[in-house]
């Protein structure tokens, strides 16, 4: 079995909805709208795969923060409700092996997610 996948959003609904879609094509994943949850939540336990909004709402942490925190081997799909992204967030995007603008094509995703979940 592999690790979770981690889904980080500020919006409750969207991360809500995204761990239980995951979840009905037989996935394990754990939401959190709180970043500093999430970052506590990294540094606590491998991940399989991460979902990160870029925007989290918080004042010193954004997603490509929490991506930055990870380890290099885990896979990473950034998601924004902002269809074309500042130069500097683009940049901070680079490790990133997928993006998706919102609102999110769910069958894309879950394919890009079956692509880069590691298999044991």
């Amino acid at each position: 079995m592999t690790a979770p996948i981690l889904v980080v959003d500020d919006d409750d609904g969207c991360a809500s909805l995204l761990v239980e879609l995951l979840r009905l094509d037989g996935l394990d994943a754990v939401a959190f709208v709180d970043p500093v949850q999430a970052l506590d939540a990294i540094r606590a336990r491998p991940w399989g795969l991460a979902i990160l909004d870029i925007h989290l709402g918080h004042p010193s942490i954004k997603g490509t923060d929490l991506m930055n925190a990870l380890p290099s081997t885990t896979p990473v799909i950034l998601v924004s409700g902002t269809a074309i992204e500042h130069p500097d967030v683009i940049r901070g995007c680079i490790r990133a092996n997928a993006f998706y603008s919102k609102p999110i094509d769910f069958p894309k995703l879950l394919a890009c997610v079956r692509r880069l979940l590691p298999t044991t």
